[in-house]
């Protein structure tokens, strides 16, 4: 008999497919893109000038989702809904962002916080499936977003006073969770350039919330237990076609 040395029977190969499975996870929710690719924003629920907006990937992307949803940054950047936009930056936080602030203006870890709930589908009070309860959910994430983020100087500004309860009470939740230890994994902002009359993209647009494709720790342990039974396969196999 000829001896096997790969270690790939078929027990090896499902861990193989198993581990790989892992790292694919993140991806499944998620569309990813890298710095000069580009991307669309189109208007997402939310009756305000912010809220959410739908990103979809056009060039330089990876994922199995074809768009994801966020918020933005900046409460004064402007851009049209359906232009092509390029990721000129993926940072810690708003290019030339606040007043006399540092470049990048990092986004807090509140916001960040806020924002993997959202993405993830636990924010607590987020109304994910009524489109007319949605709308108004968006306009108080946006507007606890701009308060963290000093866009604006007072939290529930503008909004109904439902919209203020449902604001005050997520601004509570991200500072209990920052309190608690919460930090800032993969939660980014797109840097985002517009196109000038030539074509060229030179005019800054935007900075949208992003999640970045880093596994959680928990993935590297399982991906390293895989790994360990693998090589545990392996020397058994060995062994046994030795003997």
């Amino acid at each position: 008999m000829e001896k096997e040395n790969s270690g790939f029977g078929p027990v090896g190969l499902r861990v193989a497919i198993a581990v790989a499975g892992l790292l694919g996870a993140q991806a499944a929710f998620a569309q990813f893109v890298s710095v000069g690719g580009t991307i669309r924003l189109d208007n997402g629920p939310g009756a305000g000038p912010g809220g959410e907006f739908i990103v979809t990937v056009l060039s330089g992307g990876s994922g199995l989702s074809p768009s994801f949803n966020t918020f933005c940054v900046e409460r004064n950047e402007f851009f049209s809904y359906g232009q092509t936009l390029r990721v000129d930056g993926i940072s810690n936080g708003a290019i030339s962002g606040g007043a006399g602030g540092p470049n990048p203006d990092p986004i807090s870890n509140q916001t960040a916080w806020l924002y993997a709930q959202f993405r993830s589908g636990s924010l607590g009070g987020y109304d994910y499936n009524v489109p007319s309860l949605r709308t108004h959910d968006a306009d108080a994430l946006q507007n606890t977003i701009w308060y963290l983020e000093n866009e604006i100087s007072s939290i529930g500004s503008g909004l109904s006073s439902s919209e203020a309860i449902q604001a005050n009470s997520w601004l509570a939740a991200a500072n209990s969770a920052v309190d608690a230890g919460w930090t800032n994994t993969n939660v980014a902002v797109l840097n985002l350039w517009r196109q000038d009359s030539q074509g060229n993209f030179t005019i800054q647009a935007q900075d949208q919330l992003y999640i970045t494709p880093i596994p959680e720790p928990e993935t590297y342990m399982m991906l390293l237990a895989g790994l360990g039974l693998m090589g545990f396969v392996a020397r058994r196999r060995q062994r046994g076609l030795a003997a």
